[in-house]
């Protein structure tokens, strides 16, 4: 991303994609927009939702919206015990999640400033399948979660070419865990898991000159955990992040360079924390194209960051680990980019190839156990190549026919090479796939629009040793919708849309021996008004 005028958070993942809530948009006519969708499909799943979006003034609006979610996900699966293939059921699969959301915005007229802000609750409730085991369907494990947050953003500039953006954030969740069994006390357990965040950041834009722009961000983190399970230590974390950044932009080039020091401060109430962390990370990337043919593109970045583990990485019961170090990452990623040089949006292509290699130190894997509980461990030395390509093409057929396809591929070389002697050197990495494949086929028409898609993956293994007893099975799975939209009096449109997923009814894996769902069905009634 070339927009260095973000928090130092931003900057501080391997990877982040940014998501910006759209403001309400109204007209003279109406000073209101009001939508709904109302969902149902296979294993009892039913789902509404809504969106409610106001202008309060010609400088405040507001947007409400909300969502339920419930299935008993008691789907069927095939097991196979040598030759003998029997039918099974998924039990204790329920679910039960709701969500929702109040955001505002201030942007008076004629004025430099905004101010926005959003208040989200969310709250899920399900019962967690066990893993497979032969003729024993039987398992209690549930879990309940509950996750609030309130955060406010604010924006300016002046004429002397400065611009302000402030954030702020306070953020709580609740991870209950129950479980029934000879082996507990009393034959149960309940764990819980409260977490707090708190946030800030402050971001500076200087931009002298029209291609040259500079800016800075601090962003500060306190953070604490208290649990009841027998491990926990009411952990504590400062988190200070400051970040340098420059871009320069012409009609030829974009480069951008970012310095982010990162340091993290961890304190227990009792017991041994897990290490402090501090650390410096460059990174670069540079964009050429053509004013006179903007079709092109090539980009070539390096980045060098590194990833603290979470509280629930470090401290969680059956699944942290306080000896659990930083992950270190460095990549080098050349990538070109080649469009149609019409802008005829009914005719186009868009190509897009890129290549990297990297090289991770003490990269952290996570290795389930259940649903629930995860093993995270550190591999010393991991070494990456990969490619991704995608293709997106438009055809207009006819005028009442248009046809668009979408393909993606991905290989990913991503292997131990921690010591060379070991029997796992140059395995690859567990729950990583060499190859991925996605593709979708869409024809639009006046009258239906058909969307045929599918997306495969090759074998991976459960563990980071490559052996035939870890071995997941490689997949494909194939889906087909269709929908269209009417255009109701009072401009109000009403959507209808079917969806059949897994159409072969394949059976496979994603997680070991947890048989994701075979063929299923869903219908969708969406209405704007």
């Amino acid at each position: 991303d070339s927009n260095i005028f973000l928090p130092a958070r931003n900057i501080a993942s391997a990877a982040t994609l940014h998501l910006s809530s759209r403001a309400p948009q109204f007209n003279e006519q109406k000073s209101y927009n009001l939508s709904g969708r109302v969902q149902t499909g296979s294993f009892g799943m039913m789902s509404p939702s809504f969106r409610y979006e106001k202008a309060l003034s010609p400088s405040w609006s507001m947007r409400a919206q909300g969502e339920y979610l419930r299935a008993d996900n008691q789907y069927d699966f095939t097991l196979k015990n040598v030759d003998l293939v029997t039918k099974e059921k998924r039990y204790n699969n329920e679910l039960h999640a709701g969500r929702g959301e109040l955001d505002f915005y201030y942007q008076p007229l004629h004025s430099r400033s905004s101010l926005s802000g959003k208040v989200y609750y969310y709250e899920t409730d399900k019962e967690l399948p066990g893993p497979v085991v032969y003729y024993n369907p039987i398992s209690h494990e549930q879990q309940r979660f509950r996750n609030t947050f309130q955060q406010l953003n604010y924006r300016t500039s002046w004429p002397c070419h400065l611009a302000l953006q402030i954030n702020a954030k306070a953020n709580w969740s609740e991870n209950l865990y129950h479980d029934e069994g000879k082996q507990y006390k009393n034959e149960e357990k309940n764990d819980y898991y409260r977490q707090q965040d708190y946030y800030t950041s402050v971001a500076l834009l200087y931009s002298p000159l029209e291609q040259l722009s500079f800016s800075t961000a601090t962003d500060y983190a306190y953070t604490t955990l208290r649990s009841n399970a027998i491990e926990a230590v009411a952990p504590m974390r400062h988190t200070i992040l400051s970040s340098l950044a420059a871009k320069y932009q012409t009609e030829w080039i974009t480069a951008t360079s970012t310095l982010l020091y990162s340091n993290y401060i961890n304190d227990t109430r009792k017991g041994i924390a897990s290490q402090n962390a501090h650390r410096l990370s460059p990174s670069v990337s540079m964009v050429l194209h053509h004013p006179q043919m903007s079709w092109w593109r090539i980009r070539v970045s390096y980045k060098d960051i590194f990833r603290m583990p979470t509280f629930a990485d470090n401290y969680y019961t059956w699944l942290g680990s306080r000896d659990l170090k930083p992950e270190k990452a460095q990549q080098i990623n050349l990538g070109v980019s080649v469009l149609s040089p019409t802008k005829n949006q009914q005719n186009h292509v868009e190509l897009h190839i890129d290549a990297y290699t990297g090289h991770v130190k003490d990269k952290i894997v996570a290795m389930p156990k259940s649903l629930f509980h995860w093993n995270m461990v550190n591999v010393g030395k991991v070494q990456l190549y990969g490619v991704e390509t995608r293709i997106n093409t438009a055809t207009s057929l006819h005028q009442n026919l248009q046809i668009e396809t979408n393909w993606s591929y991905s290989y990913q070389y991503a292997v131990n090479m921690t010591e060379p002697d070991s029997r796992y050197y140059k395995d690859q990495i567990a729950y990583t796939p060499r190859h991925n494949v996605a593709g979708s086929v869409t024809m639009l028409t006046p009258w239906l629009n058909i969307s045929v898609h599918g997306t495969a993956m090759s074998k991976r293994y459960s563990t980071n040793e490559n052996m035939e007893d870890t071995r997941i099975e490689p997949h494909h799975e194939f889906g087909i919708s269709a929908w269209q939209i009417f255009r109701l009096k009072n401009r109000t449109t009403l959507e209808l849309r079917g969806d059949i997923t897994n159409l072969t009814d394949e059976q496979y894996e994603i997680v070991r021996s947890y048989p994701m769902p075979g063929q299923a069905w869903k219908l969708s009634l969406y209405i704007n008004y």
